[in-house]
């Protein structure tokens, strides 16, 4: 009778470990807004072979995470996630420094220095694929700080003026 009742609590006790295990994985990960501003693109040398979507990184100086602003900001990995060629951010996002609100979702898998994903391996030599915004931008990017990186779509993308 005791091992049919130990049984029956296992069982259960298994059952919500399981029902927890995938309640928690079919979770849609939680959005975070992000206002501030690009310091600089990274353009990849590296054509891929056009399946799936494409990502373009971005330091960006976010004066806002979450509910969290900073006024002295942050540098964060920004990773666009581009399904189609006709939804790319406009050039003011990546090139003028522009100010901007987005929705981003934080992701630890991508978390790197730009020593590592601003430069790419042609053979011997080493190429910087970062284009600074000013110079200005140079200053601030420490090249061996791991930065935090959120990434993005095109949905819920906004200049702030």
């Amino acid at each position: 009778m005791k091992i049919a009742i130990r049984a029956q609590i296992a069982v259960v006790v298994f059952l919500l470990t399981l029902s927890s295990v995938a309640s928690s994985q079919s979770k849609k990960p939680a959005t975070v807004r992000l206002e501030g501003a690009v310091k600089a693109s990274v353009n990849s040398l590296i054509i891929g072979a056009g399946i799936g979507p494409h990502y373009y990184s971005y330091i960006f100086a976010a004066t806002r995470i979450g509910k969290k602003k900073f006024n002295d900001p942050p540098l964060i990995r920004l990773v666009y996630r581009q399904f189609q060629m006709d939804k790319f951010p406009e050039r003011d996002f990546y090139e003028l420094g522009e100010r901007y609100r987005l929705k981003a979702i934080r992701d630890t898998t991508c978390d790197s220095k730009p020593a590592d994903f601003g430069y790419e391996q042609f053979g011997d030599d080493r190429v910087s694929v970062m284009k600074l915004v000013d110079d200005r931008a140079s200053d601030m990017i420490d090249e061996a700080a791991v930065l935090d990186c959120y990434t993005f779509t095109m949905t819920e993308f906004k200049r702030l003026h």
